[in-house]
């Protein structure tokens, strides 16, 4: 996603829509933290701009325009028109500060840098980054079984994976449900540096002194990880010595259940016995 010079009609539009706001300021959106332009990370010449009004301008090969809100699960929805094609596009948000990381539903993520903002600078006190990236299934060794499950405590049972979401049932210790499907949300990664050379595939070692952040465990001391743009599985090492860690994982794994009396509703993984053969 790139940035370029907002289109003449698209600068006309926006400055009758300020002219507006000085007469009537209630016809405009609330202002949200994404209003503003924004430069891509590694591009400082690309990226994309917000407008209270709910309109948006992303500039890749070339500039693109439409419509952005913020949905009830506080994802980002954008309609775009490319090449007379309408394409619409959901991201997760993550904002901190002056920085924004969009991840779309295919797990790819678009880094930026609020315009006029100096980028963040590394240190070697970093514990991670701040992320908000939805995967499906379960992590650890063998997944979710999908089979029935017992509940360990008196739990909630919300409308989607999300705890300030409706709460549509309440389930008592013991109850049974049937698990239906799994997502991991995952909020920071922590940074990490090899200790001694690891052989990640056929064309990657990462040797002692590189950095990367931990995306999932996967079991038998296999961990996913990202480094750069790419991501890749590295083992953690017999007493889990191939690379120390600062900060942590934040991540929850949340499963759609279904009741009883049919209804289904989601509540997080660790709130039921027999979500794995482990358990």
């Amino acid at each position: 996603m790139t940035h370029a010079a907002v289109p003449h009609r698209m600068g006309a539009l926006r400055l009758s829509l300020l002219v507006i706001a000085f007469a009537s300021p209630h016809l405009l959106l609330a202002s949200d933290p994404l209003v503003g332009r924004w430069d891509a990370a590694k591009n400082p010449r690309q990226g994309c701009e917000f407008f209270d009004d709910g309109t948006v301008i992303f500039n890749e090969e070339m500039p693109v325009s439409g419509t952005w809100k913020r949905l009830a699960d506080k994802r980002l929805k954008v309609d775009l028109v490319v090449l007379g094609t309408n394409v619409a596009r959901l991201f997760t948000v993550a904002l901190t500060g002056d920085t924004l990381v969009l991840t779309d539903s295919d797990d790819r993520i678009y880094r930026y840098v609020r315009h006029g903002a100096k980028p963040a600078a590394t240190s070697p006190n970093i514990e991670g980054e701040a992320v908000h990236i939805v995967r499906k299934g379960c992590p650890g060794e063998g997944g979710c079984d999908f089979k029935i499950w017992t509940a360990k405590l008196s739990i909630n049972i919300w409308e989607r994976p999300d705890e300030h979401a409706k709460v549509v049932a309440a389930l008592a210790k013991g109850a049974r449900v049937k698990g239906v499907e799994a997502q991991t949300i995952t909020t920071h990664l922590p940074l990490c540096t090899i200790q001694k050379d690891v052989r990640a595939d056929e064309q990657t070692t990462l040797h002692r002194g590189d950095t990367f952040l931990i995306l999932m465990y996967l079991g038998e001391g296999a961990v996913l990880i990202r480094r750069g743009d790419r991501e890749m599985q590295i083992y953690a090492g017999d007493n889990n010595d191939n690379f120390t860690c600062k900060g942590k994982l934040d991540a929850i794994t949340w499963v759609k259940v279904k009741l009883a009396n049919g209804r289904s509703g989601w509540s997080v993984r660790d709130a039921f016995n027999g979500t794995s053969q482990y358990d």
